[in-house]
């Protein structure tokens, strides 16, 4: 009997890539100093069934005890980590952020985090780190958020100034491209004893319905990014784009200095290759010295 024909293996398709999400660049391989945004009073608490939202009824109902439940505003904390991070700022790695909850607990977000986009991940990836105190990537094995145990204070270097915006009438209205040229031209010194290094500055952001900065002692000086009140996450989205502008601005400064000097440069290297020059040059210091000669000629007849 003939021996019957292998069956042909089937066909295999290659299995579509999942499209991979924009690479982001670590605080290490980020070139420049970093600005560190500081999400004070963050409403952040864990109830009987995962995250007390203040508008969410269904928590609410299912935790009674919780008490007066108005600061517990999770849903302010995920807006404001989508407009820090989707700025320029956060996909350079240039942004060390830190949130401090209503109840003193510190949580420390990674440079490369890519905040999830819907509310309901939010609040899970916020109750594992209230709960296990580290959020961990499954791909790379890096931590994205982590719990600490010391608090903001010993992250400001002794003398550093802390900027608190928010919308009091008695503090100074500035914009947010002057607050960041203030900071590029005169960043905190890498001498200042403890803290974070290689710094532009420190700024803190309520997380709260009104933006106050009640009891926030490590806050310095306060300042408004408008004359109208703004919510948090427009501020913060205000501080980072007045970081893009302010970085554009000096950028540009400086290359058109440089390109100027280099302009006379060529302008001079021109002047000195141009053919004949030098011969012009001592043609007319020979001359010079001719008429000098012939004047003294004449002067010593008179004198004599």
């Amino acid at each position: 009997l003939a021996e019957a024909p292998a069956p042909s293996a089937a066909p295999t398709m290659e299995q579509p890539r999942r499209p991979q999400p924009q690479q982001r660049l670590s605080s290490s391989a980020s070139a420049g100093r970093r600005v560190v945004v500081i999400l004070a009073k963050a409403g952040l608490k864990l109830g009987r069934d995962g995250l007390v939202d203040a508008y969410d009824r269904t928590i609410n109902a299912a935790s009674p005890t919780d008490g007066f439940l108005q600061p517990y505003r999770p849903d302010i904390v995920h807006q404001c980590l989508l407009a820090l991070y989707d700025s320029d700022l956060g996909a350079s790695g240039r942004l060390h952020v830190w949130i401090q909850t209503d109840k003193g607990k510190t949580i420390e977000v990674a440079p490369h985090l890519r905040p999830p986009r819907t509310y309901g991940r939010f609040k899970r990836i916020m109750e594992q780190v209230l709960e296990t105190g580290s959020v961990i990537n499954r791909e790379d094995g890096k931590w994205l958020l982590r719990s600490t145990r010391w608090s903001i204070a010993p992250q400001v270097p002794h003398g550093a100034e802390v900027y608190g915006i928010h919308n009091a009438e008695s503090s100074p209205v500035a914009t947010a491209v002057e607050l960041a040229k203030g900071a590029i031209a005169e960043p905190v010194p890498d001498t200042l004893q403890g803290g974070i290094k290689n710094v532009y500055g420190f700024y803190c952001i309520s997380c709260t319905d009104d933006s106050n900065l009640e009891g926030l002692d490590f806050v310095t000086k306060t300042v408004c990014l408008s004359k109208f009140p703004t919510a948090p996450h427009v501020a913060a989205l205000r501080l980072c784009e007045g970081f893009r502008v302010a970085t554009s601005r000096a950028t540009n400064e400086a290359l058109t200095s440089a390109t100027g000097a280099e302009a006379v440069n060529a302008q001079l290297s021109t002047a000195l290759a141009t053919p004949g020059l030098g011969q012009r040059k001592d043609a007319a210091v020979a001359k010079a010295q001719q008429q000098s000669r012939q004047q003294q000629q004449q002067e010593q007849p008179a004198q004599e």
